[in-house]
């Protein structure tokens, strides 16, 4: 089963999934191949690769799907990584709303989507807090209503106002999957 957690940029993707495989260390984090630069030491949640290599990664058809967000950043998933979740198992990841169909029509009924609803104006604050400048804050935010117009599509929306309560509903919704019950 994979859970996808979406949202705008400074939402908490990141920080929540980090949180949910620290209390859950046997939900497994499916990362994502990106050209952004890493942020700091903790950013751990993707494999950094040069552009150069991911083009060689595009031509060879190791992805299942990829995009460029942001103006020049290129993220995407590798077939191996989704056929490990298909052989069964708990994972995790974050994904831009423009790639969670994709995923969907493959997985099935063996994936859940996650959304995390932050007003703008705190996720502005976020953004310029993790040491972004306004600039970047206008780039990733420019998208804001296009994301949240996918809302609707997710299994589960969590108002992200605190990162305690929020691990805590999303881990009960992953137990209540595992259930059976949703």
């Amino acid at each position: 089963m994979l859970f996808v957690l979406s949202g705008s940029s400074g939402s908490g993707k990141g920080t929540i999934i980090n949180e949910v495989i620290r209390v859950r260390p046997e939900i497994n984090l499916m990362k994502t191949c990106t050209t952004r630069p890493k942020r700091n030491a903790a950013d751990v949640n993707y494999i950094f690769l040069s552009r150069q290599d991911f083009e060689k990664k595009i031509k060879k058809e190791e992805f299942f799907e990829y995009e460029e967000v942001h103006k020049g950043n290129l993220y995407g998933i590798l077939k191996e990584s989704l056929e490990k979740v298909e052989k069964g198992g708990l994972y995790i990841k974050d994904i831009d709303v423009r790639g969670v169909q994709k995923l969907k029509q493959r997985l099935k009924d063996n994936i859940r989507l996650i959304y995390l609803d932050v007003p703008k104006k705190e996720l502005r604050k976020r953004i310029i807090a993790r040491g972004e400048t306004e600039k970047s804050a206008d780039l990733r935010l420019s998208i804001y209503d296009f994301e949240k117009s996918f809302m609707k599509d997710y299994d589960l929306v969590v108002k992200n106002k605190n990162l305690d309560r929020s691990v805590k509903i999303i881990l009960d919704y992953i137990e209540k999957v595992e259930k059976g019950k949703c």
